[in-house]
């Protein structure tokens, strides 16, 4: 991709990330924290497409990492928020962006030393890192939601 086009590129990751946060936030309403998968998918999909493909598909993979964006932005602060008391909320969104930093950082050291190394690596561990957070999403679902059922039954 021409150094020019790059501020472009990174205008259209922004605006699809702007749309997608609409979108994603009302299937949230609608369907759930299930949705937040697909923008997971499609996150780790944005991997090779920018790295492997041509430019159509480069412009391809920077909308799906708005959309990954959006993901991590709406529904990802949405979601811990539901079963937490409004007196802990603060301290859950402290604690929560502290180990997505912490995460971000250690994966994009990895993926730093590896984009010196071998591209298709770096395609291989940067899709691998994105999906393993689909059942680890899912299990924290699936727990927040027995404790939400649980506190159901027992206030009368």
């Amino acid at each position: 991709m021409p150094v020019p086009w790059i501020p472009a590129l990174y205008a259209a990751a922004m605006a699809a990330e702007g749309v997608a946060a609409l979108v994603l936030g009302s299937l949230l309403d609608r369907l759930g924290p299930r949705i937040a998968i697909i923008g997971i998918v499609l996150a780790a999909l944005a991997v090779p497409l920018v790295f492997l493909g041509g430019a159509v598909a480069a412009v391809a993979g920077v909308v799906f990492w708005g959309i990954g964006m959006a993901t991590q932005d709406t529904i990802l602060h949405a979601v811990p928020s539901s079963p937490m008391p409004p007196t802990q909320r603060a301290t859950g969104y402290g604690l929560f962006d502290a180990l997505r930093g912490a995460a971000w950082l250690a994966g994009s050291i990895l993926l730093g030393m590896l984009y010196g190394i071998s591209t298709p690596a770096l395609v291989a561990v940067s899709v691998l890192l994105q999906l393993s957070a689909v059942p680890v999403f899912l299990l924290v679902r699936r727990t927040h939601q027995g404790e939400a059922e649980s506190t159901r039954r027992t206030i009368p």
